[in-house]
């Protein structure tokens, strides 16, 4: 990692000592600029996003390099592009990926991760979409991130057909689901009443012993009761039973 990088990942996630007096440093230069590293820390307890802040701090940063003859690796950039998309910061999340253009940084599969989320983010979903054929273009195979941003964009946005759509996109390029995956279409499969497949996740995620909510088995269970699906209600408490999850799992009939 450039020392550029880990001075602007510092700006966004390093907690600071209440007093900053003197401006960080690289390996090589001392930039010629004083940053606010207070103003700009972030803490687990009580978070500040670059918004909150003068977005022009890190840009400056920038400025100054080019002015001292540094530039700015891919590294340094994808760590301002998740900064800003990510937090809700999306026109500036904007000028930085249009400034890695400029200086002829091929964004890589982290980088369109980040903006992928800053356009999901304000609902532009069809864009988001185009953004994936234009990674697929470039040549960079989308993740199981990738993926899962979009499947909980539609997720949120209320298209039931498309969240699955995006859900089977990840089997068909042969990616490995993460826990993430099932918690975020579960409950959406649930709220519109598809408890065929809302079954056969809670199947896999039994399977993979991962973690989940007893509630949500339990909706899950009604569902497939209101619709006279006892067989398959019974079969989802015995996988439960037999993967010895620490739950407590009852059919309505049995109340």
């Amino acid at each position: 990692m450039s020392s550029l990088a880990r001075r602007l990942r510092g700006i966004f996630t390093s907690p600071l000592p209440a007093t900053t007096k003197t401006p960080a440093k690289t390996s090589s230069v001392r930039l010629p600029i004083t940053l606010d590293l207070k103003k700009w820390s972030t803490s687990s307890r009580s978070p500040q996003t670059p918004s909150d802040s003068d977005p022009a701090t890190a840009l400056s940063v920038l400025d100054e390099m080019e002015k001292v003859g540094l530039e700015p690796d891919l590294i340094t950039f994808n760590t301002l592009l998740n900064a800003f998309y990510q937090n809700g910061s999306y026109a500036d999340g904007e000028k930085i990926w249009d400034l890695m253009k400029k200086n002829n940084v091929a964004p890589n599969v982290r980088s369109y991760n980040a903006k992928l989320r800053g356009v999901i983010s304000e609902n532009r979903m069809s864009e988001a979409v185009e953004l994936i054929d234009e990674m697929k273009t470039s040549g960079i195979k989308p993740d199981v991130f990738t993926l899962n941003s979009l499947m909980k964009g539609f997720c949120n946005a209320g298209n039931l057909e498309e969240a699955k759509r995006w859900y089977s996109e990840i089997a068909r390029n042969e990616l490995p689901p993460v826990r993430a995956t099932y918690m975020t279409l579960i409950p959406f499969l649930v709220e519109k009443g598809d408890f065929d497949m809302a079954t056969e996740l809670c199947k896999e995620v039994c399977s993979r012993r991962w973690l989940i909510e007893p509630a949500l088995l339990q909706q899950v269970l009604e569902g497939l009761v209101k619709e006279s699906k006892i067989e398959e209600a019974t079969e989802l408490v015995e996988l439960a039973k037999l993967k010895k999850f620490r739950i407590t799992l009852e059919l309505p009939s049995d109340k």
